[in-house]
């Protein structure tokens, strides 16, 4: 991320219906209150970007969010500084980025299916059978 400045895209995203609008903004209101608390509870007075890469650090790491949860925290964050502080949130550095999850094989191999079957007892080792 570093050498990477965020700023407010502005009016230019894609198409929402109002339902997806409101739902967006509420999950942007509660990271926003997240974010003020725990400036308060770090005794930030001015919301800046090495608060906010602090808190992005803290989500990632005390909270255990995920890189989707991660990266909407640092949307809402960017939009809050441009239209609700005025201000772009600007270079953050490099921060401790949440781990994406391990993605699951979606074919298993002939030995891991040989495998699964084995381990299966009658009827439900018949019916995965004929699944295949």
């Amino acid at each position: 991320m570093s050498g990477q400045s965020y700023e407010h895209p502005g009016e230019h995203g894609a198409q929402r219906t109002p339902s997806s609008d409101a739902e967006r903004r509420k999950r942007e209101e509660e990271f926003w209150e997240r974010y003020l608390a725990y400036c308060r509870k770090r005794g930030v007075t001015v919301p800046a970007a090495g608060s906010v890469r602090g808190f992005l650090e803290h989500l990632a790491l005390a909270g255990g969010v995920s890189a989707s949860t991660q990266n909407q925290a640092l949307n809402a964050l960017v939009y809050f500084f441009g239209e609700g502080l005025g201000q772009e949130l600007g270079e953050l550095g490099e921060f401790e980025h949440a781990q994406r999850g391990r993605k699951l094989p979606v074919v298993l191999r002939p030995d891991e299916v040989e495998r699964l079957l084995g381990a299966m007892k009658d009827p439900y080792r018949l019916m995965a059978e004929l699944l295949g």
